[in-house]
């Protein structure tokens, strides 16, 4: 069982929030109630009065605020919501009850500011005090309640993004072997064709293994600057296995290398456009790096489509896509055409 009782304990604001919800009209109302028009009569009686029924409203708090800790403490579940409402006013209405009538009697007992015990007096008073102990009590539920909803939310985002944190690991491991099988395949050949290119390629595959075995440096987030550089690295592989069969072009400002996305996104999006569509010297896939405007980027290839293009490893535009939006960073646009294929990718300025 979730203990929501620890927030009412750690978060004593619930009852200091019903508290001056019901201060401000609740004094000068009990003021009236005792002294009729002599309560506003005079400054002198207004200010007397309004001290004495101040300190009466704060001592006759403490047994609510007890009661409310403890109903809380044996009835913390949102189910129980019902419950806690009719204990605590129940409670509360008891107490304050009680409480409002030994101040009548000692009010009645020392004529404060010439106050006199009468019974149609004392039943408006005890009459008022019941209603305000109901609202006080359903004021501390809605706080308790909104605390609550409050917690299990903050709960939800974190586990939310635990969750797009595995995602990118699958990402990773996905890739790891099956890249790591094709590039092997392809130094190979390079090694008895072309040991200058080889050992280029074994440069530019131990630059792309770097950047795919860490993590992002702020929560799996990265600079554009560090995404384009392992772009290209990565792309070399690419191109020295497909050949002219595939094209990259990157226009992007150097001012805007600095802003950030998410960790692996370009990758992810080159990977799309060659699962899914044909490659081939005759037909160039042609891929495009760009800025659609100041903070967002633009990835887009013609269209060739696979007769059939099954994504085995499951669905990772998508796992970007809710990266976006369950952290509250932006919408992944996905827009096609006769021609082409475009997705647009916002970028931040920094990450929080």
């Amino acid at each position: 069982m979730k203990d929501y009782g620890h927030l009412f304990r750690q978060r004593q604001g619930f009852f200091t929030w019903a508290f001056f919800m019901l201060v401000p009209w609740l004094i000068p109302l009990t003021g009236w109630l005792f002294w009729g028009k002599s309560y506003f009569a005079t400054g002198e009686n207004f200010t007397q009065g309004t001290l004495i029924i101040a300190v009466l409203v704060l001592v006759g708090c403490l047994i609510p605020r007890v009661l409310a800790q403890r109903v809380i403490r044996l009835y913390p579940e949102p189910r129980q919501s019902m419950r806690r409402v009719g204990l605590m006013a129940a409670g509360f209405v008891a107490s304050g009850v009680t409480f409002a009538w030994l101040v009548l009697r000692v009010f009645h007992t020392f004529h404060l500011l010439g106050f006199s015990y009468q019974p149609r007096t004392a039943l408006w008073v005890l009459v008022t005090m019941t209603g305000v102990n109901i609202v006080a009590a359903g004021l501390i539920e809605i706080a308790y309640a909104f605390w609550q909803w409050k917690t299990t939310e903050m709960e939800r985002q974190q586990l939310d993004q635990q969750r797009l944190m595995s995602q990118l690991d699958h990402v990773k491991q996905q890739v790891n072997p099956h890249f790591l099988f094709n590039s092997l395949n392809s130094l190979s050949v390079l090694i008895g064709e072309d040991t200058t290119r080889a050992e280029q390629f074994v440069d530019e595959m131990a630059t792309v293994y770097r950047y795919l075995l860490q993590s992002g440096p702020r929560q799996g987030w990265t600079t554009l600057e560090a995404e384009l550089q392992f772009t290209k690295a990565y792309f070399y592989l690419i191109h020295t296995r497909y050949g002219k069969g595939v094209e990259l072009s990157i226009t992007v400002p150097a001012d805007r290398h600095l802003l950030f996305l998410p960790h692996l996104t370009l990758q992810i999006l080159i990977d799309n456009a060659l699962k899914h569509n044909v490659v081939s010297v005759a037909r160039p896939l042609r891929i495009e790096i760009g800025m659609a405007d100041e903070v967002t980027l633009r990835i887009r290839n013609n269209l060739q489509r696979k007769s059939s293009a099954l994504d085995p490893d499951g669905n990772r535009l998508d796992s970007l896509c809710d990266r976006y939006f369950l952290m509250g960073k932006g919408i992944v646009r996905i827009s096609v055409d006769l021609d082409h294929y475009s997705v647009e990718i916002p970028l931040l300025r920094e990450i929080s």
